[in-house]
């Protein structure tokens, strides 16, 4: 028998900052973090709020907030996953020449949010990765 799974995504985004920010601050913007963490857990130094339910925002405010730039966006993503059992034959040994997982990948439009340089820069990365 054989395994199908799909997954679909759509407006994929990548964000990138130039500092690490305090992991009480990303506990603090996930939903329901009051009944999963302690006070003093949700408590960002410098500031004098904690969360509320009163000051629930989107995420994009937040992470424009926490000065977080959009970087990649990616429209849409299809996924199929095939699991397939490997048969063995009277010997012992798999019989089968096809994997036994297969991936077949749908993809959207990928938009880069990048200046000259920066877009060079992932280039470069990206052709060293690829002929390595």
């Amino acid at each position: 028998s054989v395994q199908a799974y799909k997954l679909s995504l759509s407006d994929l985004c990548i964000h990138i900052c130039n500092y690490r920010h305090p992991h009480n601050a990303e506990n603090a913007l996930l939903s329901c973090a009051h009944r999963y963490f302690h006070s003093e857990d949700l408590f960002v130094l410098g500031s004098n709020q904690r969360t509320s339910n009163q000051s629930l925002t989107s995420l994009d405010n937040d992470l424009s907030r926490m000065d977080f730039v959009s970087v990649a966006m990616l429209d849409a993503l299809d996924a199929i996953i095939l699991c397939s059992p490997r048969l063995k034959n009277q010997n012992g040994s798999s019989s089968q020449t096809d994997p036994a997982i297969t991936v077949a990948l749908t993809l959207g439009k990928l938009s880069l949010h990048t200046c000259q340089d920066s877009f060079s820069c992932l280039n470069n990365t990206y052709n060293e990765w690829f002929i390595k």
